[in-house]
């Protein structure tokens, strides 16, 4: 039996609306579906190829609070010496979450000012100490110290203040942790911790003598009389990448030289120099006062 060509044209324009139909509602799933992604440009960020997903960051922040309810949002993205984070906010607490590793470096909570002090020093310290075990990476394989631990008063509130550092055969690491505390509730007001492979050999080539000698020869305009100095592992940038160095920090205090025209009244004068311990290249140099 023949079509009708006006039923054959019809058929046509049926399947031709269900088609538009599908491809509507295909469509609309995909943008229910698809997260609201910020553009992020070379500007804000490092090594783009290298970095994880604002998904998997928002999943790092799910797991640091313990699951607990409330809205996360993504905030902006920021830059911080050799670190990039994706920052994220849970009613006015702020997670910055390392853009490469995952890892929630930073917290800072919205906190009511306390001047009441109503726990110890000591209890302080089993308070952060908790915390920093439930939340720092890799702890159990980080020799981290408590190094210092004060109340603060900041005149608009009090804090304990806690700060871990890690030292490695007489050499300071990166790897640390400061937490503080408010000293009416036992509240965590903030949480910093940092912790990196160590990636460079501790035993330095250049000895401290030598680097002393660099250091003064640098910062001439003092009369050194102290010399502070240790070894610490510390990012360097050099060609737009940052790496881990071995290197000197020399601290030189002292009276200034007769060219430096600066005001007697003055109660330091002293200056700073970072040499890599491997090659007695000079980083920096600098005065203060």
């Amino acid at each position: 039996m023949k079509m009708n060509p006006i039923s054959k044209k019809v058929k046509y324009l049926i399947l031709f609306s269900l088609i538009c139909i599908i491809i509507a509602i295909i469509s609309l799933s995909i943008l229910k579906q698809a997260p609201v992604i910020p553009i992020i440009t070379n500007d804000d960020i490092k090594d783009n190829d290298k970095l994880i997903s604002i998904d998997d960051a928002k999943e790092s922040v799910i797991k640091f609070i313990d699951n607990k309810s409330g809205v996360i949002s993504f905030s902006r993205n920021e830059s911080l010496a050799e670190n990039d984070y994706y920052i994220f906010m849970v009613a006015n607490d702020e997670y910055y979450v390392n853009m490469k590793t995952g890892v929630v470096e930073c917290a800072i909570f919205q906190v009511e000012a306390e001047n009441d002090v109503n726990i110890t020093e000591s209890q302080a310290k089993d308070i952060g100490s908790k915390y920093l075990a439930s939340k720092y990476p890799n702890l159990s394989g980080t020799n981290l110290t408590l190094v210092n631990i004060r109340l603060n008063d900041l005149e608009q509130r009090k804090e304990y203040s806690l700060e871990w550092r890690e030292t490695i055969e007489g050499v300071e690491t990166p790897n640390y942790a400061y937490i503080t505390i408010s000293p009416g509730t036992g509240t965590i007001i903030s949480y910093q911790g940092i912790y990196r492979p160590i990636v460079v050999d501790l035993k330095p080539c250049i000895s401290r003598e030598k680097a002393e000698e660099i250091a003064i020869g640098n910062l001439t305009k003092i009369n050194a009389k102290i010399i502070d100095t240790h070894l610490l592992i510390k990012y360097i940038q050099q060609h737009g990448c940052w790496s881990q160095k071995l290197v000197w920090k020399v601290i030189v205090y002292g009276e200034p030289t007769s060219d430096d025209k600066v005001p007697s009244t003055f109660i330091s004068h002293g200056g700073e120099a970072l040499i890599d311990a491997q090659t007695g290249k000079l980083y920096a140099s600098n005065y203060y006062r």
